[in-house]
């Protein structure tokens, strides 16, 4: 039963990742493309919709979850996993859409602890997204998450991690023994020295160097025998490039003596390559 991952769209303008087995699959987050882009790459990655046992949401961006996430899961009857805080923004902010698609009901509140999505073992970690500028008033209570799965009789696990501001033990020990990860990187902070900032949100997101602090901790904590893979995910299109975030990262990861990593790029209107977890 092979486990794969594809990160169908990563940015400021979307986001949505793919976990499935042949049985079964989840997405985590579901927001900033259309339903067609989405429906086009489950096609891609033959994926059959049917088969989606649930979209899972960090939080209540609209680049996270939107309309599309709603067309998807009327269409397909997909649960929508979602913390009650951040339910209750979204509610507010898209009434008219769910009431008119009718769709209430297919809401699943999480908790603070892990939950189940069939055969997925989900466990959420707070993250720090939070200041009240612009479209972060639709924050709601924003999340992490280590998907967990039996796989072939081992436990394999995968990290997400986007939107934070900060990094603290409790997201870092959350992290640890995966697999694999989807990491934001999303500006280069010596860029933004140099050129001053564009846009005022970047200080609510995790700069390059600041994911390659976390990957060099994974690796040097973690008693996985095999290589961490990580998709570098919502890359800055205005604060950074799509070479710096590998760039500046490989070089810490040199710093500190660590080789048994790769990273995967992902882009905003492309999916990536996909992963397959032996």
């Amino acid at each position: 039963m092979p486990l794969k991952i594809c990160v169908l769209g990563s940015g400021s303008g979307g986001n949505c990742t793919a976990i499935w087995t042949n049985k079964e699959a989840i997405l985590l987050d579901c927001g900033g493309f259309s339903l067609e882009y989405i429906e086009f790459n489950l096609n891609k990655l033959k994926i059959n919709p049917n088969n989606i046992k649930g979209i899972v949401i960090s939080h209540g961006h609209g680049d996270h979850v939107n309309n599309t996430t709603f067309k998807l899961s009327q269409k397909y009857e997909i649960p929508i996993y979602i913390h009650n805080k951040t339910f209750q923004i979204i509610e507010k902010r898209y009434k008219d859409k769910l009431d008119k698609l009718s769709i209430k009901s297919h809401f699943r509140f999480h908790p603070d602890t892990q939950f189940r999505v069939d055969s997925f073992n989900i466990i959420p970690f707070e993250i720090y997204h939070d200041d009240n500028y612009g479209d972060n008033k639709y924050v709601g209570k924003p999340f992490g998450f280590c998907v967990h799965l039996n796989h072939n009789k081992n436990l394999r696990k995968i990290g997400y991690l986007t939107d934070t501001r900060i990094v603290n033990s409790g997201i870092l020990n959350a992290l640890y023994d995966i697999h694999a990860c989807i990491l934001e990187s999303n500006h280069d902070y010596e860029l933004i020295q140099e050129q001053g900032p564009i846009h005022p949100g970047w200080k609510q997101h995790l700069s390059n160097e600041k994911a390659g602090d976390i990957i060099s901790w994974i690796s040097q904590n973690s008693n996985i025998d095999s290589k961490l893979k990580v998709f570098l995910a919502h890359v800055s299109r205005s604060h950074n490039t799509p070479k710096k975030p590998f760039i500046k990262i490989n070089q810490i990861l040199k710093k500190n003596n660590i080789r048994n990593v790769q990273l995967l790029p992902t882009f905003q209107y492309q999916k990536s390559k996909v992963l397959n977890i032996a």
